[in-house]
């Protein structure tokens, strides 16, 4: 049984609304709703999983409603995302890697790439949700390559979202890089941490072998 389960649930519930934006595009407010008002002892389940494979490990949430499924790509501990649309519209695909626990501050989750029209889209996942009309700088260090960008905040408000130039330097400098260092400006102190890119090549083939069609 979970200690300080008040503590607890709060914070479990903001790690199933980023698990929640791994998964989802146009659908995203309603898994949101969806799972977050599953019963207590549903979403503390979830999360004692996930603690116990070092703080966090990405699964598929097979809720009513929501049906969702997960695939691993080659390597490097990317894991192939595919939620269903329950409105019947193309699936969300996307692939998410969980930030290095060791070398990572808590609230840092992971990194995101999503199918989007156009392209792919880029997003650094949180466990605090922000604030909507915030707008976070994040600073992605890859390959000595270091530059910063403005996000937006898109629900379930635990996703960061990069422009097109920040997806572009992931997947093109990124497929030759180990890691990627990731800091979000905050106060009263930065949210720091390290992503491994390791294997995000063929990852990012299947995405976008997966990606619907535009």
């Amino acid at each position: 049984m979970l200690r300080q389960a008040p503590v607890v649930l709060k914070s479990s519930r903001a790690l199933v609304a980023a698990l929640i934006s791994f998964g989802t595009m146009g659908s995203t407010d309603l898994n949101a709703k969806l799972l977050l008002s599953t019963p207590a002892n549903d979403v503390c389940a979830i999360v004692s999983c996930y603690e116990k494979a070092s703080r966090i490990r990405l699964a598929a949430s097979n809720k009513p409603g929501a049906a969702s499924s997960a695939q691993t790509p080659s390597g490097g501990g990317w894991r192939l995302m595919r939620t269903l649309n329950p409105h019947g519209g193309p699936d969300a695909v996307s692939i998410v890697h969980t930030a290095d626990v060791s070398r990572s501050d808590l609230d840092l989750a992971g990194l995101m790439l999503r199918c989007a029209p156009g392209g792919v889209e880029a997003l650094v996942i949180v466990l605090d949700p922000r604030p909507p009309s915030s707008k976070p700088l994040v600073e992605l260090r890859i390959a000595g390559v270091a530059k910063k960008f403005e996000t937006r905040i898109v629900p379930p408000f635990t996703a960061l979202l990069l422009p097109p130039e920040a997806a572009a330097l992931l997947t093109n400098i990124g497929l030759a890089s180990e890691e990627v260092a990731i800091e979000i400006e905050t106060q009263p102190s930065a949210v720091k941490g390290t992503v491994p890119l390791v294997g995000l090549g063929g990852a990012l083939g299947e995405l976008r072998a997966s990606c619907p069609p535009q």
